[in-house]
């Protein structure tokens, strides 16, 4: 099943197609790893295994002979043909990845993989050569363990694991940071805040659900939130994202910062490196808590002033 030839027959997932016509795809259409793997997102998420199996793992096994994770290597590479096909004006509409290569690119996110494509040529690169081009976009891992202090102000970042990714590529052991939202959830983060403290969580549009679900894990409040206008388009599925929000949540009694010195609930200021968040959100939180001790929870640079944690880039500061 694993052909190189990437040919984009379709884009589903189609709901209204029935499980045996996309079976029937897969099995007969074995031209493309893109087929397979949008064909077997449709019976995932919409459950049209569910007839005759308990679970997609067991479908996949039973009916395909291979294990769940093959089965998602096969979804996040077609996701990442996709996205370059969608984007051929940036790229060429001939430069689809093959599918090991496509699993390497899996780890990027959808810009840094169209900055990967307008700088191969994927027939005439090796998987060396595209997972070498990877690289340069991860950060260097560097793990931290957690405080033994506590603090009253913090500002968070998660790793999120994005469903169109390969597992494999977005583990922390495969150097870049990221973590499903049930591991997030069980990092023991209440025993770094007091009873009262409060917390400043970035959130994107896609993972709000989850983010707000984590604060509450946590043991934190939602209260309200800001936007940061990224004043650059990116990707996205529904809607090509622009904006980022920073959630604010509390736990206990937290002082309000003066009215005086309140923000404006939208801030502008264009987007640089990936997971580089903007300098604003750090002003402002300095502003309205000048004296109180400080951390950054999955820190990617450390800021004077902070304590950080997390995957820090080779100790740099900010």
């Amino acid at each position: 099943m694993e052909k190189e030839i990437a040919v984009l027959h379709y884009t589903a997932p189609y709901k209204g197609e029935s499980l045996e016509i996309i079976e029937s795809r897969i099995q007969e259409g074995l031209t493309s790893y893109v087929e397979i793997g949008r064909g077997l997102q449709n019976i995932r998420e919409n459950k049209l295994y569910n007839k005759t199996y308990q679970t997609f793992e067991e479908y996949c096994d039973t009916r395909w002979g291979f294990v769940r994770r093959t089965a998602e290597l096969y979804i996040s590479a077609s996701q990442v043909a996709e996205n370059i096909q969608k984007n051929a004006m940036l790229t060429s509409q001939k430069n689809i990845p093959g599918y090991t290569q496509a699993v390497k690119l899996a780890a990027l996110d959808p810009d840094q993989q169209l900055e990967v494509a307008k700088t191969l040529n994927f027939s005439q690169s090796t998987v060396k050569d595209v997972d070498k081009k990877c690289k340069e976009f991860l950060p260097v891992k560097i793990e931290v363990p957690l405080p033994t202090d506590q603090y009253t102000v913090g500002l968070c970042d998660c790793p999120w694991r994005y469903d169109f990714v390969a597992t494999q590529n977005r583990a922390i052991e495969n150097q870049y940071p990221t973590l499903p939202i049930e591991e997030i959830c069980d990092l023991p983060i209440k025993n770094i805040f007091p009873e009262n403290a409060v917390l400043f969580f970035w959130a994107t549009a896609p993972k709000l659900q989850e983010a707000l679900q984590v604060l509450k894990t946590w043991g934190f409040e939602y209260k309200t939130h800001y936007i940061w206008d990224k004043e650059k388009i990116g990707m996205g599925h529904w809607a090509r994202g622009r904006h980022e929000l920073l959630l604010v949540a509390t736990k206990g009694d937290v002082q309000t910062p003066e009215d005086s010195i309140l923000y404006p609930s939208v801030m502008a200021e264009p987007r640089q490196g990936h997971s580089e968040k903007p300098q604003w959100a750090y002003e402002m939180i300095e502003k309205y808590y000048p004296t109180i001790k400080k951390i950054e929870l999955f820190a990617r640079k450390k800021r004077n002033g902070w304590d950080s944690w997390g995957t820090l880039e080779n100790n740099n500061q900010i």
